[in-house]
Formats: C-alpha cells, sequence, structure tokens
C-alpha cells in the first residue's frame, strides 16, 4: 500500500510540473501574441520573443536563445558562440528559410522534448508569418503610392487637356480671322508677313 501511494504521489508530482511546463509555453506563446498585436518593427519583436521564449523552458536559468533573421542576429544575454547542445527551427516566409530561431542550454542538461521542440517550431512559425505579414502590408502601402501617383498624373493629364481646349477655343477664331485678313489685303507685303507670323 505504501508503494502504491509513492508511485501516485510521484505520478502526480510529474504531471503537476508537466502541467506548470505547459502553463509557461502558453504564457510565451500569449505575450508573443500581445506583441504582434501591437505590430512592432522586426528587431524588436525578435527582441521580445527572446525574453519570452527564455522564461518558457524547463531550464530558464541556463537557457540561451539565438535568432538569426534577414541576414540579422539577435540573441540572449547568455548565448554564446561555443554552445552545442541545442534545438533549433528554420523560420520561413512563403516557403523560403529567412532564419533560424536556436535554443540552447548552457550547460548539460536533457530538452524536454518534444515540448520545446513544439515550443521553438511554433515560435518560429509565428515569427515568419509576421514576417509575411509585414512584407504584404509594405507591398500593398507601396502599391498604394503607386496609384496616388497615377492618379495625380491623370489628373495633370486632364488639366492640361483642359487647358489646350481653352486656348484652341482661343486660337481658332485668331486664326481665322488672320486667314480671312489675309485673303482682303492681297498686294500689301508688309501686313501680309505680319499676319504669317501670326498664322504660324
Amino acid at each position: 500500500a505504501f508503494g502504491d501511494l509513492a508511485a501516485i504521489s510521484l505520478q502526480k508530482s510529474r504531471t503537476m510540473s508537466a502541467l506548470n511546463e505547459r502553463i509557461k509555453e502558453l504564457r510565451c506563446l500569449y505575450a508573443i501574441g500581445q506583441e504582434i498585436q501591437g505590430n512592432p518593427a522586426v528587431p524588436q519583436l525578435v527582441q521580445n520573443i527572446i525574453k519570452h521564449l527564455e522564461m518558457a523552458t524547463l531550464h530558464p536559468d541556463i537557457t540561451a536563445i539565438h535568432i538569426k533573421i534577414l541576414g540579422d542576429d539577435y540573441h540572449s544575454d547568455s548565448y554564446r558562440d561555443d554552445l552545442t547542445q541545442k534545438l533549433e527551427s528554420p523560420i520561413r516566409v512563403a516557403r523560403e528559410t529567412v532564419g533560424l530561431l536556436e535554443l540552447y542550454y548552457t550547460e548539460p542538461r536533457e530538452f524536454l522534448i518534444p515540448e520545446e521542440q513544439n515550443l521553438i517550431d511554433g515560435v518560429a512559425e509565428t515569427l515568419g508569418i509576421y514576417i509575411e505579414k509585414q512584407d504584404i502590408e509594405s507591398e500593398k502601402q507601396k502599391l498604394q503610392e503607386r496609384v496616388n501617383q497615377s492618379q495625380k498624373i491623370e489628373s495633370i493629364g486632364r488639366l492640361a487637356g483642359g487647358i489646350a481646349h481653352d486656348l484652341n477655343n482661343l486660337l481658332t477664331p485668331i486664326l481665322g480671322y488672320t486667314d480671312m485678313l489675309l485673303d482682303e489685303i492681297r498686294g500689301n507685303e508688309l501686313y501680309q508677313e505680319s499676319l504669317r507670323q501670326i498664322m504660324n
């Protein structure tokens, strides 16, 4: 009976520990979601992800995070180049790998597999989706600027067409009367030359 109680107590302890780890992971994902709603610049978002992710691991006191993305490197204060024990997940935008999220332990410890791998996979996917959304928004803004520029050019064209029409309305009678005068003053070369200059 005592052995059964010890086994039940051990199982309860493991279950509570696993539950606490899932709660930390959910808090991390929730915090990252809140960060994304603020629409931050990618560097700021990545720095904040690092802070949230560090606290969501089984051993936050020995966790180091390194994120390589879009040609830039970001890392936690505890990251060192000589760390080797890691989990990693690619960061993809439109099926193209644009970075890598790496989770290291600075001391020899076992990772909580598959939970920690699933966590960094989810964070990497979320980051990739956010960057893709930012790219789409940027492209949308560029297209809107092009539409606005096109509309301005169209307006200028209509204005120029209207001015040309008004000038034509003024010039038509002038040219018509000048032509009539040329017919009437045949032989007067001085006036005819002046009228030809008006016609040209």
